[in-house]
C-alpha cells in the first residue's frame, strides 16, 4: 500500500502520514491468566477512504476537491476535511482493538467508536476492515472509517459479535472464522 502524498486545499497542505504503514504486535494470554501468550505480528495499512469521500456522500460537506492522487487513477474521490480530522486518531485506535469487541458485516469485519470530533461533539465513528494473510505475515487493511451520520442509523449493518483475537488465529492458521447465526445480535 503506497504512502499517501499530502494534500492542499485553500494553500493548507494536509499530510498523511499518520496513515502511513505499520507494524503492531498484538498479544493475548499470559501473565496472570493462566494461558500461554499468543502473539501475532500485523502490518496494518489503511486505503484512501479513510480520507476521502465518493460523489455520493451525502452527509459529508467537507468533501469537495477531488483528492489528486485518486484522479490520475480514474477515480472521483473527494478530499473530506471530516473524515481526515478524525483520521488522526485512527493508529491509536488500531493499537487497541485486542480490548475492543469487533463486529461481523456483510463483507468486512467492523468495530464502532465513539469519538469527541474537533467540534468537542460526540461522533459514532466507524472503521471497515480486513485481515489476511499475504505469504507468512499477516494484514490488517482499514477498507474504510468514517462518521456515521446519526439521520442513517437505520442503515448501519446488523451487529454481530465477534472477537478480534479469535480472528487473527483463525488467519494466521489459515481457517475461516464462520459468521454467527444471525440470533446473536447486539
Amino acid at each position: 500500500m503506497p504512502t499517501w502524498p499530502a494534500h492542499t486545499q485553500d494553500n493548507l497542505i494536509y499530510l498523511l502520514d499518520h496513515l502511513d504503514n505499520f507494524q503492531h504486535t498484538f498479544s493475548q494470554g499470559g501473565g496472570e491468566t493462566g494461558k500461554p501468550e499468543e502473539r501475532y505480528v500485523v502490518t496494518v495499512q489503511f486505503t484512501d477512504h479513510c480520507f476521502t469521500a465518493g460523489s455520493g456522500a451525502r452527509d459529508d460537506t467537507s468533501a469537495t476537491v477531488l483528492y489528486a492522487a485518486q484522479v490520475s487513477r480514474g477515480e472521483r474521490r473527494f478530499f473530506s476535511l471530516r473524515r481526515y480530522d478524525l483520521s488522526q486518531q485512527l493508529p491509536e485506535m488500531v493499537r487497541g482493538l485486542m480490548s475492543r469487541r469487533c463486529f461481523f458485516t456483510q463483507g468486512n469485519q467492523y468495530f464502532i467508536f465513539d469519538l469527541v470530533d474537533e467540534n468537542g461533539h460526540l461522533v459514532e465513528y466507524e472503521m471497515y476492515f480486513d485481515v489476511f494473510k499475504h505469504g507468512k505475515r499477516l494484514v490488517l487493511s482499514i477498507e474504510t472509517a468514517f462518521p456515521r451520520d446519526p439521520s442513517r442509523l437505520a442503515s448501519r449493518p446488523q451487529l454481530v459479535p465477534m472477537n478480534f483475537a479469535s480472528l487473527l488465529h483463525a488467519v494466521q492458521q489459515g481457517k475461516n472464522l464462520r459468521k454467527p447465526k444471525q440470533g446473536r445480535k447486539t
